[in-house]
């Protein structure tokens, strides 16, 4: 050891003498040294990302094996395409034998086709004895409609639902929806202008003139038939029934559902998801859903808020916004997200 030492004092004198016979040398010993302290810090950051990877399975490894919790990641527009994938995960996990009594499903969602959110409502409380959901980001709609079947909601500080009213196509408007309550809260609005439009007519005609209350009636009602009439003309009977139709699909959906997981409220609750909120993109968040929801809470243990911070890590690493309009869901084992994570945090250090 001590002629290692002495034959590296020697080097380094060497260079030193090297250094004051040739100025350039310096400049070419500082580059060698910054290259080396590079190469040095991105051996420490590869350590510590293996060993950041082997933190993450370790949590994960006793996650699943303490609670005995099937962990799914569900991500984009609700489905028959997202119902299939899911239920071909949740068969795979049989046929393995590794399927477990209890479901997390951590659901991100911009909304989507009620019959599939039906059917995926149906049947994660058919294979599992207890559904948890968990809301991480925005979560409408048809979304909403998947998270009644779910005994418990563990919402995110940024995780949200919406209502449920349904989104129907705009007629001569290309991948436009509007709201099926608007038409609803159109007639409401028709109904009441023109009661008061009547009651303004007759209180005028009858207290302005000497002439009795039943003509001053009829000229009231005239005038207010020729100042509805118009506009109520522009409503379509067939796409009235069209809209009464479709809440009545979310209603009895959202009925169904909570037989299987009670976790609303009251049926007061449900009709306040449907018709109670003034526009479909209307903020529900944790606090809100306490009033509509028994068993709503935010993330309380440890695992929990690493499943919570992970997920939302994932979003950003799939452009979630992007595939709600240009792709299909992905439906995912919560592991196999983490594995991906780690493959590509290697490959970077390697």
């Amino acid at each position: 050891m001590s002629n290692i030492l002495l034959r590296e004092e020697q080097d380094h004198n060497d260079l030193i003498k090297h250094q004051a016979k040739d100025p350039m040398a310096v400049d070419t010993v500082d580059t060698v040294e910054a290259v080396e302290a590079v190469e040095a810090v991105e051996a420490v950051e590869a350590v510590e990302a293996v060993e950041a990877v082997e933190a993450v399975e370790i949590v994960t490894d006793e996650m699943n094996t303490c609670s005995n919790l099937d962990i799914v990641n569900y991500c984009g527009a609700i489905s028959k395409r997202g119902y299939l994938k899911l239920t071909q995960l949740i068969e795979y996990k049989i046929e393995k034998g590794t399927k477990s009594s209890a479901l997390l499903l951590i659901l991100t969602s911009p909304g989507g086709d009620p019959d599939a959110a039906y059917r995926i409502g149906r049947a994660v409380n058919h294979y599992y004895d207890n559904v948890k959901v968990m809301i991480v980001d925005s979560c409408k709609s048809a979304g909403t409609l998947v998270s009644i079947a779910a005994n418990e909601m563990i919402i995110g500080d940024l995780g949200e639902l919406g209502p449920l009213d349904i989104q129907l196509s705009k007629a001569d408007e290309m991948g436009e929806q509007a709201s099926s309550l608007n038409i609803f809260k159109t007639v409401n609005e028709l109904q009441k202008a023109t009661l008061d439009s009547f009651r303004h007519f007759v209180t005028d005609i009858r207290f302005g003139s000497r002439i009795s209350t039943k003509i001053a009636s009829d000229i009231a009602s005239k005038l207010t038939e020729s100042l509805i009439s118009p506009i109520s003309a522009q409503i379509d009977p067939i796409k009235l029934g069209e809209q009464k139709r479709a809440l009545e699909i979310a209603t009895e959906y959202a009925r169904r559902l909570n037989e299987l997981s009670d976790n609303l409220i009251s049926s007061e609750a449900l009709e306040e998801l449907i018709a109670g909120y003034p526009s479909h993109s209307f903020v529900i968040d944790r606090k809100e859903a306490k009033r509509l929801f028994k068993n709503v809470r935010k993330t309380e243990t440890e695992e929990e808020e690493f499943i919570y911070r992970f997920s939302r890590l994932y979003l950003e690493k799939i452009d979630y916004y992007k595939l709600c309009f240009d792709g299909e869901a992905k439906v995912e084992d919560f592991q196999e997200i983490i594995s991906q994570f780690n493959a590509v945090d290697i490959d970077k250090n390697e």
